[in-house]
């Protein structure tokens, strides 16, 4: 069983479930960059392309080269991929939703509109669920590509990270419904996947960190953006691109050194690829989330395909 230099004594530190096909590293989730199934531990194991590692996968069962197969039996293979991940998803029920209260100061304050928070979903969450560590949270709904409610995540009200970290407050919350499936971690959604999809077919698609980055320019008109919902973007978020059909992907993400290193993880991904990748780059300390709309029509109109 593999393990991490240091890790020789912790039997629970890499897991792995035969029947579903997928492994865990709980030590440095190393998982979340490339995904869970069999392709992405070979690529973590041996820091390798996800085409060397279906060839080593290949070759090692004395299967037919990757490299050989004709375009048609490498998209059934991508298929059968897609297939089983997407067959182990479950529905969240509707009935939570009702529980979000439009309750928006909070985000009025920073600028939103309640248009567009109404539009979104987002709403007030006060815990009289099962739900009820998100209480007093600003809520986004998570839903699935196909438009399937998958789970929640929530922001806490408390700005400040000093008090945060003495109150033992995390600024995001993921709902239980997402911690529990191995197959719908939170780094395999791509959040309003659902409302951008057809608009950004054959088009472009922009790329930001987290949901408020999405609603900011959803607010400046540009509803073709989908959230990655962390500094990580896996193997999972690129099928989704991809199922997506976008002709070129514009990373936005904070300019900081997890924003940078994300943008490098997307270049990397779409490496000479079908899909073109247009960095976009804000002002130093900047965050999609902080631009005015003015601003956000600013950077972005002269990348986009129209």
């Amino acid at each position: 069983m593999p393990k991490h230099i240091g890790d020789a004594n912790n039997e629970n530190a890499f897991t792995v479930l035969p029947d579903e096909g997928l492994w865990s590293c709980w030590t440095h989730q190393c998982h979340e960059k490339y995904g869970r199934d069999l392709i992405s531990l070979v690529r973590t194991f041996y820091q390798c392309s996800f085409r060397d590692a279906c060839e080593f996968i290949t070759q090692t069962c004395g299967a037919k080269e990757v490299s050989t197969l004709t375009n048609d039996e490498y998209n059934d293979v991508s298929n059968m991929l897609r297939h089983n991940y997407e067959q182990h998803i479950e529905p969240v029920s509707e009935i939570l939703m009702e529980h979000l209260k439009p309750r928006y100061d909070y985000m009025l304050a920073r600028g939103f509109t309640e248009d567009i928070l109404l539009g979104s979903e987002v709403g007030y969450y006060e815990g009289r669920t099962d739900q009820s560590f998100m209480r007093s949270r600003i809520v986004f709904p998570l839903r699935h590509i196909d438009g399937m409610l998958v789970g929640f995540i929530g922001r806490t009200l408390v700005d400040n990270e000093a008090e945060r970290k003495n109150k033992q407050i995390k600024k995001w919350l993921v709902s239980s419904s997402l911690q529990l499936n191995a197959y719908l971690a939170i780094s395999n959604i791509l959040y309003n996947a659902n409302r951008a999809k057809e608009i950004s077919r054959g088009k472009s698609l922009i790329l930001v960190e987290g949901p408020i980055d999405v609603l900011k320019l959803r607010m400046a008109g540009f509803e073709n953006v989908c959230a990655v919902l962390g500094s990580s973007f896996s193997r999972q978020q690129e099928i989704l691109v991809r199922k997506m059909g976008v002709r070129v992907v514009l990373p936005l993400f904070d300019n900081d050194k997890a924003g940078n290193d994300l943008c490098r993880r997307v270049n990397e991904r779409f490496e000479r690829d079908i899909i073109q990748v247009e960095n976009v780059e804000l002002p130093e300390g900047q965050d999609p989330g902080g631009l005015s709309v003015e601003e956000a029509k600013g950077i972005l109109n002269d990348f986009l395909i129209r």
